[in-house]
């Protein structure tokens, strides 16, 4: 199944954050990595007081479902994870979001 998986990064070195998750999750099993996209940055949306995100896509072949595939990536968010305090929520240093393609 093809899945999509949303990165974003703006803490400490982000735009090596995102590389370094593309390599990550072309290690998940049963998985390989089809594409990566370009890097791209954003403005903050409801927290606005802090550093603009660096983003990019990846498109994944995979044997694993999205729920199995988004529990394999939590712990690579938490593991590098920079936390600062902001009022409303914790900011992460890289976030992840898993879609798979409805053929």
């Amino acid at each position: 199944m093809k899945a999509f998986i949303g990165l974003g990064a703006n803490l400490g070195d982000p735009e090596a954050q995102v590389r370094r998750a593309f390599g990550a999750l072309a290690e998940l099993p049963g998985t390989r990595l089809l594409a990566a996209s370009s890097l791209y940055r954003s403005a903050p949306v409801g927290v606005v007081a802090q550093l603009d995100f660096v983003n990019a896509v990846a498109e994944l072949e995979t044997a694993l479902t999205a729920r199995p595939c988004w529990k394999l990536c939590s712990p690579r968010r938490g593991a590098s994870a920079a936390r600062a305090n902001f009022p409303m929520r914790r900011a992460r240093s890289t976030s992840i979001c898993c879609s798979t393609r409805i053929a």
